[in-house]
């Protein structure tokens, strides 16, 4: 539990120019940790403005590592005269593609690189398709022709996917987040998309539902 001396309590009221003071303050003593921490209570709320928080994490000195959510988006089946008994990743994965691409107003031509949910070999050829990366029946040419591979148009899963790092249910969202993260900061060593500034991860779990993040490089 945390006490007065860790963490500085920051007001409902507090005006971006006593968020300015008390953080300024906290890294003058060489507290950053408390600082971020101090943040993180108004990362929530819409208190201030994407501008202000930049200039925030400018103070902290992180813009250099800084990454932007352009879209987040979950959605689950949509209704269908089919056997609802087995679950189609499809369709909720073709939903959310659509709507995280009109939530952060970009193009699947405009995705630097993807972490998708390649549960089965076969699943992450679907979902080239099923993201927008080619069109229907294409999956197996952008492989041959070597588009999804690193260097190549729009690398996909060039972590190793799950076969690399097993499959750790809901962990594996937060992987593909962290993988495109990482690529976005320029700091994925050997495997790192070249340039990379925007990201997609996929995910899915049977029910089904689809989770989708656009990240870009602030």
């Amino acid at each position: 539990q945390q006490n007065e001396t860790t963490r500085t309590a920051a007001p409902a009221s507090e005006s971006l120019f006593q968020v300015f003071r008390t953080v300024g303050e906290l890294v003058e003593r060489g507290q950053l940790p408390q600082a971020r921490d101090y943040l993180e209570q108004f990362k929530d709320n819409d208190t201030f403005s994407d501008q202000e928080r930049k200039e925030i994490a400018e103070v902290l000195g992180l813009m250099d590592r800084a990454v932007k959510v352009r879209a987040s988006v979950m959605s689950s089946d949509p209704w269908q005269e089919r056997d609802l008994v087995m679950p189609d990743v499809n369709s909720c994965t073709r939903k959310a593609a659509k709507e995280a691409y009109e939530m952060a107003g970009l193009g699947p031509n405009d995705i630097d690189l993807v972490e998708l949910h390649d549960c089965f070999a076969t699943a992450e050829i679907l979902h080239y398709e099923n993201l927008g990366l080619c069109g229907d029946g294409e999956a197996g040419r952008m492989i041959d022709d070597g588009e999804v591979a690193l260097g190549g148009r729009i690398p996909v899963n060039v972590s190793g996917g799950l076969l690399s790092k097993g499959h750790p249910l809901g962990a594996t969202g937060i992987a593909n987040i962290y993988e495109v993260t990482t690529h976005l900061r320029g700091e994925a060593g050997a495997r790192q998309v070249e340039g990379a500034r925007i990201g997609m991860t996929h995910v899915i779990g049977l029910g089904s539902a689809c989770g989708i993040h656009i990240l870009e490089k602030a």
